[in-house]
C-alpha cells in the first residue's frame, strides 16, 4: 500500500462519527437499563466491557454494533426490535411525507 493511500485509510478511519441514530438507541438502551434497575456496571461486566464503555452507548459517543446488539438485547430482555421500534425519520424523508 502506498504512503498516499495509508494516510487517506487512517484519515478516513479517524474522521467516523456518530450520528442521531446512535443517540437514539443509546437512548433505547439506558432506558431499558433503569427499567429494569440495572447499573452500568452490571450490565458492562454482563456483556464483558467497562461501565464507561456503556455509558458511551448511551450517549451515542460510541456505536453500537449489530453483533453487540443481540447479547444486548438478550440480556435486557427484549427482542433486537426493540432498539429500531420508533426509530426517527430523516428531516429529509419528513419533508417528503409532507408535501405529499
Amino acid at each position: 500500500m502506498s504512503s498516499k493511500r495509508a494516510k487517506q485509510v487512517i484519515q478516513r478511519a479517524t474522521t467516523r462519527s456518530t450520528g442521531p441514530i446512535d443517540k437514539y438507541f443509546g437512548d433505547r438502551l439506558r432506558a431499558r437499563r433503569v427499567m429494569l434497575k440495572m447499573t452500568q456496571d452490571n450490565l458492562g461486566k454482563s456483556l464483558g466491557v467497562s461501565f464507561q464503555q456503556i455509558q458511551k452507548y448511551e450517549t451515542g459517543t460510541n456505536r453500537m454494533s449489530a453483533a453487540l446488539m443481540v447479547p444486548l438485547a438478550k440480556l435486557l430482555g427484549v427482542d433486537i426490535g426493540y432498539f429500531y421500534d420508533e426509530i426517527p425519520t430523516s428531516s429529509a424523508a419528513a419533508r417528503s411525507k409532507r408535501q405529499s
